[in-house]
């Protein structure tokens, strides 16, 4: 009988850690998840800095950090994938979400997702690196419906180590939102994102930047 409670409480111990690992683990992905639906709804050109503050204050956001300096300011998020990267289950991997806006509307959305690795000294770097842009275009006649891609390669030779996605004002919701839908799960697979194609899965699904037609638009 005392065996059986102690296995229980054992088990029921086990389950507990496991789950709040769990949590711990998701949480950043989450937050990240929550903080992009509230970006889609930003509008270039258009969004008002008081009425998204107060919008993303009200979805009770963690991590939101507010900046403003004369006639700038920004709402960003930021969060890593820290307990995996502790324990060695994968690569240190961050995410760095933000809104600008200039003279209060919204100007820019800046999103960064990065895979780190350490060198032979022990120090971090950026091993693969996706770049998100959506930017006010100056010259309505220039404003395009498609994305731009600029894909570089370390020493320009090997795989593909950064991706640069940029975008205007025109851009067309469904083209916006296939730039936006960064891979979120990088911050909780375990072994992490790879490559860069992973990281943007659905740029990369577009006929111009297949892996196999490398894209420098």
């Amino acid at each position: 009988m005392h065996k059986s409670i102690l296995l229980a409480l054992v088990t029921a111990s086990l389950a507990t850690t496991i789950a709040v690992m769990y949590l711990v683990i998701t949480s950043p992905r989450r937050s990240l998840d929550r903080f992009l639906a509230q970006v889609a709804t930003v509008e270039i050109g258009k969004t008002r800095f008081e009425d998204w503050r107060t919008q993303v204050e009200r979805a009770q956001h963690s991590k939101v950090n507010v900046v403003c300096d004369l006639r700038k300011c920004g709402i960003g998020w930021n969060g890593e994938n820290r307990l995996l990267s502790k324990l060695h289950l994968a690569p240190r991997t961050a995410a760095d979400v933000s809104v600008g806006f200039e003279d209060g509307i919204a100007s820019d959305i800046f999103i960064i997702l990065s895979v780190a690795k350490h060198d032979e000294k022990g120090n971090w770097w950026d091993d693969k690196t996706a770049v998100v842009h959506q930017h006010v275009t100056g010259n309505p006649l220039a404003c395009s419906q498609d994305y731009g891609i600029n894909v570089q390669n370390r020493y320009g030779v090997g795989e593909r180590n950064r991706a640069i996605v940029a975008m205007g004002s025109c851009v067309s919701p469904e083209n916006r939102s296939k730039a936006l839908a960064i891979n979120t799960s990088c911050l909780t697979r375990i072994g992490g994102c790879k490559t860069v194609e992973s990281m943007l899965p659905q740029v990369f699904a577009h006929p111009e930047t297949s892996p196999s037609q490398p894209a420098d638009k």
